[in-house]
């Protein structure tokens, strides 16, 4: 099948071979052929704007570059062998390249505006503000650490949120100067555990910080082996909505349920969410247009298999789009918002239209090749 609108672009590697290294490939609409972009790089050293169809992509001697399929790749900057990351701002006006300890945050737009941060030996999980000025990022230690800092005319250095605790998962509310993020083991009046992650929301304009778990309780008797707590943080397009999974501890580890919060409200139970192994809760992700939602959810019933769900914003009326003898890992809306793509390890990327109908193959990745990670671009810059 054809890809209908933009460019797919995803990674691939060779699990027989089990070194990381992966290609970066594209499927462009109006193309019959799946482009290789990079033949020989990291799955941290890619990632793409998919509203402005720019990406930036590293090699394993260390030179960046950026591109717009299909064209051909643009010299950025050589950042050195030592390489780590590399991430790009949803607007595509902000690139950072984190290498040799520091992180350079760079202007796209000026080759001459470059922020440099220093003693940041990896970054682990990164988010970008909607309009791509602010960025939250974790310095990975002995501990991490989460950092905030602005970019563009009114830039401020990086500031520090949290310090020294297992931090993971921010993501900045749409439209709105609020960031959620998880705590790991957080010391609390009501308990708390080396295992247990607390969903936190920081708000820069008011500055609060509000535990939203903290509901839930402590752990009663016992200190459980596994981690628990909250997950899969996730905003709605109206910067008011969180949708995160919450796993008890007197639950297997495969079990949970997802809440959803908005405004000042309560968080509010919306479905069970169960993970299989080489599955996991996807979602619910919002279309480009905000006006439905799709995710994946492993179904017990098939032995964890996963089923790929659209449901109109808020209606909860969830409607299977994948085959019902496919297992999907994981998925992509279409820059329109008509399409879907998504991924069946063993067998390829899959579209299927929003509204429904026969979904179709546009991409073969056939064992021993998985994919790891897949944007949907837009047609033009």
């Amino acid at each position: 099948g054809a890809v209908p609108v933009g460019h797919l672009v995803f990674s691939a590697t060779d699990e027989e071979q089990g070194n990381g290294r992966v290609g970066l490939w594209a499927r462009s609409a109006g193309r019959e052929d799946v482009q290789l972009i990079l033949a020989d790089t990291l799955d941290p050293l890619w990632d793409c704007a998919p509203g402005v169809s720019l990406c930036v992509v590293g090699d394993r001697s260390g030179q960046v570059y950026t591109f717009t399929p299909p064209e051909a790749l643009v010299p950025l900057l050589p950042a050195g062998e030592d390489l780590q990351r590399v991430f790009l701002a949803p607007t595509g006006a902000f690139a950072g390249v984190v290498s040799g300890g520091f992180m350079a945050l760079l202007s796209l737009t000026d080759p001459a505006d470059v922020v440099n941060v220093p003693d940041v030996p990896a970054v682990g999980d990164v988010a970008w503000s909607e309009d791509g000025l602010w960025l939250a990022f974790i310095v990975l230690g002995e501990q991490e650490s989460l950092y905030v800092t602005r970019l563009g005319p009114e830039g401020a250095p990086p500031r520090l949120i949290v310090g020294n605790v297992g931090v993971a998962s921010p993501a900045w509310a749409a439209g709105r100067p609020k960031l959620a993020f998880t705590v790991r083991g957080l010391e609390s009046p009501i308990g708390g555990s080396p295992q247990r992650r607390d969903v936190f929301v920081a708000d820069f304009e008011t500055q609060e910080y509000i535990n939203l778990t903290e509901m839930f309780g402590p752990a009663i008797g016992w200190e459980p082996a596994r981690p628990f707590g909250g997950t899969g943080l996730r905003w709605g397009p109206d910067g008011e909505t969180l949708d995160f999974v919450w796993v008890p501890p007197d639950e297997p580890p495969d079990r949970g349920r997802l809440y959803r919060i908005v405004a000042e409200g309560h968080p509010e139970p919306v479905m069970s969410v169960f993970w299989a192994k080489g599955q996991g809760w996807s979602g619910p992700m919002w279309s480009p247009d905000g006006r439905m939602e799709a995710a994946v959810a492993s179904i017990e019933a098939r032995g964890g298999a996963g089923e790929l769900w659209v449901s109109p914003a808020g209606e909860e009326a969830w409607e299977p789009r994948s085959l019902p003898e496919q297992s999907v890992a994981r998925f992509a809306w279409s820059p329109d918002g008509q399409y879907l793509a998504y991924e069946v390890p063993g067998d390829g990327i899959w579209v299927v239209p929003t509204a429904g109908g026969r979904p179709q193959r546009v991409v073969a990745v056939q064992k021993p090749y998985q994919v790891l990670r897949m944007r949907w671009l837009s047609a033009a810059r």
